[in-house]
């Protein structure tokens, strides 16, 4: 078992040990330090109205993936074409999209996507300037 003291891990040796003296291992990283990245970790929620360019779409998700560290996003997408509201999921780099087998835009119900990401440094700015290109452009 383990007892943390100052910010070093110290550990106890069982009974069976040969000289049954604690012992103190290598050099542990304290929990702050382990988790001072997680301050970088942002949530960035994205609401458009309208339909999006599924082409653009996917386009956008790979770019994403490609230029920040993203942990995970997800979303409810609108997209051009689908009576059906399309899902899609992203765990690191793996990408993946379904359209929803129970969920269907009614007549006449107002369209919009929602997409979240969650990633370490991450740019709400650019992400929602980004989502917002992928809508269908009016004719």
């Amino acid at each position: 078992w383990y007892l943390r003291s100052n910010g070093h891990v110290w550990t106890s040796v069982s009974s069976g040990s040969e000289s049954g003296e604690a012992v103190i291992p290598a050099e542990v990283p304290s929990f702050e330090s382990t988790f001072a990245a997680a301050d970088a970790i942002r949530c960035v929620s994205v609401r458009i109205d309208g339909e999006l360019d599924l082409d653009a779409f996917n386009r956008w998700v790979l770019r994403i993936l490609q230029d920040f560290d993203v942990l995970r996003a997800k979303g409810v997408l609108a997209a051009a074409g689908f009576d059906e509201k399309l899902a899609f999921q992203c765990v690191h780099a793996a990408f993946d999209g379904t359209p929803s087998l129970t969920a269907k835009w009614r007549p006449g119900e107002q369209r919009s996507s929602e997409v979240i990401v969650i990633g370490c440094d991450l740019r709400p700015d650019l992400i929602e300037y980004g989502l917002r290109r992928c809508r269908v452009k009016a004719a």
